[in-house]
């Protein structure tokens, strides 16, 4: 059966493919809209150190998660298994960002329902997948950690922290 083009199926066809044209190029106009602080220009974060010392610091797979943006490949970390109580750390600077009682079972990412509080974190809007998400980085030293996530359960909505576990070390307490 053959369906008829009517103007309304025209018309939101040829919107919905100007908006996914458009969107991408959207995303990288650093003049319209801050989609990374880590690439705004004139960011400045109270740890610092030179783009060969976090390399030297952090290796290979540890510099392209926590300072090109990038994401471990998902059930590998060593972390997803931890069940001790301690503290989980910035990889980058050290600073305290979630504690053990916060951790949830998860298969893909180390898992978080929230961070110590809400100053040890900054967030920024990331078009990576097209979509938008929400990025988490370190307050400290603006290294990517992982995503913010919002999940609706049970009529209330709750955020999850899927972080990078390269990103993180563990203190046992």
């Amino acid at each position: 059966m053959k369906k008829r083009m009517t103007r309304r199926l025209f018309l939101g066809s040829a919107l919905g493919a100007a908006a996914m044209a458009l969107l991408p190029r959207l995303a990288m106009a650093e003049d319209l809209v801050t989609f990374n602080f880590l690439k705004k220009k004139g960011t400045d974060f109270p740890y610092k150190l030179t783009d060969r010392q976090w390399r030297d610091k952090l290796g290979a797979e540890g510099y392209e998660v926590m300072r090109l943006n990038e994401n471990e490949t998902s059930g590998t970390s060593p972390l997803l298994r931890e069940r001790r109580k301690g503290m989980y750390l910035c990889r980058g600077c050290g600073q305290p960002i979630f504690s053990s009682s916060a951790k949830m079972m998860a298969s893909d990412y180390p898992t978080f329902r929230q961070p110590l509080n809400l100053k040890v974190i900054r967030t920024a809007r990331d078009f990576g997948i097209i979509l938008p998400r929400t990025e988490v980085h370190c307050a400290n030293c603006g290294g990517h950690l992982g995503f913010k996530m919002l999940i609706d359960g049970e009529g209330a909505e709750t955020w999850r922290y899927p972080i990078n576990g390269s990103s993180l070390v563990f203190q046992p307490a």
